[in-house]
């Protein structure tokens, strides 16, 4: 749905670096000693106690992670595999730091344009930290398969715990698929508050100031509230649903649910990027470059189809407008074409609405 904006959106990983630990001390096993003077080093070993330590009772192995030894920019993490009652899962952390304010994307629940089974909530706590517990398939294609539970917990400065359980299975077994998981909503919320963390989240370094969103800027939810105020009467809006630089709304006209999505943006209006993307696109009397495409959706979904209408004014403002024949991106057709035509897409990109602030 999304072209690439000036700013690049963030995605977070969760990747784990794969430092084994060989023969990893127990939480009261002590890091060798510093030199008098040293920096202070969040060791590889010193992550998986703290994870080893928030963990409730049961059985730990294939212990791994990345400390603050050998890059102290990149973020520290611990993994391991967790057993309890007979029950087996895959265990990690992250820790990250964000610039304030902090981005929008990481206090929010997964986006449902792009995550369809996703089953989350968002909890606002004392102090202002915000809470994020997801549910989503490990894979969207098998979607009643194995999950991945997530626990987000993102303080008022920018600090971030992510806590993930995955490869739900029952101990011994190779399928995962209806087998609960070892660890409850509330054992990974309990970790992500871990005390522990937090001394480390205090020494990883201050990452440098995000540069700030022009005033003018369309927020993801005012593009939402456009979309609606400008889709026919005769179609049905539901769902709205935002993202940094990003709105979507579900439409119908009674033939199956359609999404239909929107990005704003701004540009320099000798781009080479733009120059090269509407280099053979129509141009309008006032200057204005409109491309128009049509193709199968590049996140699948059997039958999913995206039609686009993409629009670059004179003074490099740019609105891109695309529909889905599915409610949702990585889900199946529901419809044979998306509810909104060429011409309609056309009408939404070019209008004014898309400069309006308020709302």
């Amino acid at each position: 749905m999304k072209s690439a904006p000036p700013t690049t959106r963030v995605m977070v990983s969760l990747g784990l670096a794969a430092t084994a630990l060989v023969g990893c001390g127990s939480p009261d096993t002590g890091d060798p000693p510093r030199p008098p003077g040293a920096a202070e080093v969040d060791s590889t070993q010193r992550m998986v106690r703290l994870l080893e330590a928030a963990l409730p009772s049961g059985t730990v192995s294939e212990q791994r992670g990345q400390g603050t030894e050998k890059s102290p920019a990149s973020p520290p993490s611990a993994a391991l595999s967790f057993e309890k009652d007979g029950r087996r899962s895959e265990v990690d952390v992250t820790l990250y730091r964000w610039a304030a304010p902090v981005p929008q994307f990481t206090l929010q629940c997964p986006d449902t344009a792009y995550s369809p089974y996703s089953q989350c909530t968002e909890s606002k706590l004392s102090g202002g930290a915000v809470l994020v517990l997801d549910q989503s398939p490990e894979n969207d294609s098998d979607p009643s398969g194995a999950v991945v539970f997530t626990a987000r917990l993102t303080y008022k400065d920018g600090k971030q715990v992510v806590v993930r359980q995955s490869g739900v299975r029952p101990a011994g077994a190779a399928a995962s698929v209806g087998a609960p998981g070892p660890l409850t909503r509330k054992h990974l919320s309990t970790i992500a508050a871990s005390d522990g963390w937090k001394a480390v989240l205090s020494r990883m370094p201050e990452p440098p100031a995000e540069p700030r969103t022009s005033a003018d800027a369309m927020t993801g939810t005012q593009m939402a509230a456009t979309i609606a105020s400008l889709t026919p009467s005769n179609l049905h809006v539901s769902e709205q649903g935002s993202s940094d630089g990003f709105g979507h709304a579900v439409v119908d006209d009674g033939h199956g649910k359609s999404l239909v999505g929107v990005n704003v943006q701004q540009w320099d209006r000798d781009d080479p990027r733009m120059r090269k993307i509407f280099g053979t696109a129509e141009t309008l009397a006032d200057g204005t470059r409109v491309r128009v495409d049509k193709s199968p959706s590049r996140y699948g979904g059997s039958g999913a189809v995206v039609w686009t209408v993409d629009t670059f004014r004179t003074d490099g403002f740019r609105v891109v407008v695309q529909a889905l024949n599915a409610r949702a991106f990585k889900l199946p057709a529901s419809r044979d074409e998306p509810a909104l035509g060429i011409p309609q897409l056309r009408g939404m990109a070019l209008s004014g609405a898309w400069r309006r602030t308020e709302g």
